[in-house]
């Protein structure tokens, strides 16, 4: 009952007759019905951020953090009607290591229910997993971190070109160029979307072309405002795929002054009823992306002068 809050609020506090200490009723409550889909969502944010605050309030729950190299500003906002329920009394912020938070939810089963639960005074945050039978409870806590965080704003982008693919089918094609180079240039067209990489001995390709198919997961489209041809570092593109598990489709945007965005929307019916996952990530200059503030210097192919392009980000957004 000594302990100092986390942070500063003022909260409704009850007596206890018999020592006289108050016990904190402020603070956050969470349910979700599948523990898996906030599985999915921190493995394929964790090897980009290390410790990262989940910033709390009666829209949802949110997330801005920068990579380790200040090259990608990744975004996540997971809404309130996402969950079947939801409480947070007043805006908070919640520091977690995301190493150790994703092996709390890898205790999770595939049919697992998830709640999440914070008092103010408490610096720990409570996880428990609920098997879909109710004949298992699991029960973990994570301390919580003091991070100085601030908030970002990630412009709007018009973007020339817009495809949507299979994901597993994307996932594939950025996993299987990366034994060729470390960067990877895109060139859309009406034609169809090539993907390329090279190095000193070697050259990969694959040319994807507008597809139809009876079911709409296998098909392939493109919308074709001008012809874009862009490089970007194979790494990043690698890691943003993986978050192929969350959507059947992905639905890549490009264009000449904007990073690319990668768009994951998880199908209704599938965990919560609506999900839109966005990924942007930079042009990149020669072989190195330069962060300068929040901005990245890049370059399109075949440009000479460098010029300043929008801050990176990767950002989710899931509504139900």
């Amino acid at each position: 009952c000594g302990s100092k809050p986390l942070r500063h609020a003022t909260a409704d506090r009850i007596p206890l007759p018999s020592s006289g200490c108050v016990i904190n009723t402020m603070g956050f409550d969470a349910r979700l019905g599948q523990a898996v889909l906030l599985k999915k969502i921190v493995d394929s944010m964790k090897e980009l951020c290390k410790d990262v605050n989940f910033d709390c309030n009666e829209s949802g729950l949110q997330v801005q953090s920068m990579d380790t190299s200040h090259v990608a500003l990744v975004s996540m906002m997971l809404r309130k009607a996402a969950f079947t329920e939801f409480r947070c009394d007043r805006p908070m912020s919640l520091g977690m290591n995301m190493d150790a938070l994703s092996r709390i939810l890898k205790m999770c089963s595939a049919s697992d229910s998830l709640k999440v639960r914070f008092r103010e005074g408490k610096d720990t945050l409570n996880f428990q997993f609920e098997s879909g039978q109710d004949d298992r409870l699991a029960e973990f806590d994570l301390k919580l971190m003091q991070l100085e965080t601030e908030h970002l704003d990630i412009p709007e982008q018009h973007f020339k070109v817009v495809v949507k693919m299979p994901s597993a089918e994307f996932q594939k094609i950025s996993r299987d160029l990366k034994e060729f180079g470390d960067t990877m240039e895109v060139k859309a067209s009406k034609n169809g979307i090539t993907f390329t990489v090279h190095s000193d001995i070697s050259m990969g390709s694959v040319l994807l072309k507008p597809r139809q198919a009876e079911k709409p997961e296998d098909r392939v489209t493109l919308r074709v405002e001008e012809p874009v041809t862009l490089t970007f570092a194979l790494r990043y593109i690698v890691i943003f795929t993986r978050a192929a598990p969350l959507s059947s489709m992905v639905e890549v945007s490009l264009g000449p002054d904007s990073p690319m965005l990668v768009k994951y929307e998880l199908e209704r019916g599938r965990c919560i009823r609506d999900c839109d996952c966005k990924w942007f990530r930079p042009v990149l200059l020669g072989a190195q992306a330069r962060c300068v503030n929040l901005a990245v210097s890049g370059q399109s192919v075949g440009r000479p002068l460098m010029r300043t392009m929008p801050t990176t980000a990767i950002a989710h957004d899931i509504v139900a």
